[in-house]
C-alpha cells in the first residue's frame, strides 16, 4: 500500500520475513539434574540477511534441579538482540516447577510462568505469561481423540529489523490481542491441521528501540475479525 511512517515519512515495507534456523541440546548429568541450551539465528526484516544490521541472535541456558519427584527448581539465562524490552542483555531466570499427576502441571517464576490443568475428563485449560506483554490463555475439549475445539485468547507481538532504518538500535514492532475460537485436528502423531476465527484489537506498529517508543512512528490499526489456518508437520 501506500501506507508511510508518520515521523520519518519512509515507506512503510511491502514485506516483512522472519527466517530462522536453531538448535537445541540436552543432556543428563549424574547428579539427577538436567541441563541444556537453546540457540537461534535469523533476520526477521523487509530484506532479510541484507546487511550484519538485520540478523537476529537469540541464546537461551538452562538448568533442571530436582527437588522431589514431583517437583524442581529451574534456573535459566537467556540473550536476545531482538526483545521488546532489554534487548542485548542477558537476562536470568529462575522458577519452580510442580507436577503432581497427569491432570496438572506448574510453573511459577521470573521472566515466565504457565499453568496447564485438566479438571475433567476431556478438557484442559492452558495459560501462560512471558514478562511483561505476551500472554497466552486457552481453553480445550477434546470432542474425539482427533478433534479438538478451543476457545483462546493471546497478546503476542513482532519484531522486525527494517532495512536502511535511520537508527540501528531500532526495530518495526506490531503488537495486537486476539480473541479466538477454533478446532484442531490431529491427523497422526506428527501432523496437525488448525483453523480458527475471532477478533483482534488493540493493534498497533511503531518503530524505536523498546515499547517506551511506541509513540514514535506509530500506526494504529482498527479493530477487526481475522481468520487462521495453520498446517504443522514434524519431521
Amino acid at each position: 500500500t501506500g501506507v508511510r511512517l508518520p515521523d520519518t515519512g519512509e515507506k512503510f515495507p511491502g514485506m516483512l520475513s522472519d527466517i530462522r534456523v536453531g538448535a537445541t541440546y540436552k543432556t543428563e548429568l549424574d547428579n539427577g539434574m538436567t541441563g541444556g541450551a537453546i540457540f537461534e539465528f535469523g533476520s526477521p526484516s523487509d530484506k532479510p540477511f541484507a546487511s550484519g544490521d538485520e540478523i537476529l541472535v537469540n541464546a537461551s541456558g538452562y538448568l533442571r534441579i530436582p527437588r522431589d519427584e514431583q517437583s524442581a527448581w529451574l534456573v535459566l539465562v537467556n540473550f536476545s538482540n531482538n526483545r521488546d524490552f532489554l534487548a542485548n542483555v542477558p537476562i536470568p531466570g529462575f522458577a519452580y516447577a510442580y507436577r503432581p499427576d497427569q491432570k496438572l502441571t506448574l510453573v511459577g517464576g521470573i521472566p515466565f510462568s504457565m499453568v496447564r490443568w485438566r479438571p475433567a475428563d476431556r478438557w484442559t485449560v492452558e495459560g501462560s505469561f512471558f514478562i511483561p506483554r505476551t500472554a497466552f490463555a486457552k481453553l480445550s475439549y477434546q470432542l474425539t481423540d482427533p478433534l479438538q475445539l478451543y476457545a483462546a485468547f493471546d497478546w503476542t507481538n513482532q519484531r522486525y529489523f527494517r532495512h536502511e532504518r535511520r537508527d540501528d538500535d531500532d526495530r518495526l514492532f506490531y503488537f495486537q490481542k486476539r480473541a479466538l475460537a477454533g478446532a484442531r485436528w490431529q491427523i497422526d502423531p506428527d501432523c496437525f491441521l488448525d483453523l480458527s476465527g475471532g477478533w483482534a484489537f488493540d493493534r498497533f506498529w511503531f518503530e524505536g528501540e523498546d515499547y517506551g517508543d511506541r509513540g514514535d512512528n506509530r500506526i494504529d490499526i482498527s479493530d477487526g475479525p481475522v481468520m487462521q489456518m495453520r498446517f504443522v508437520l514434524k519431521f
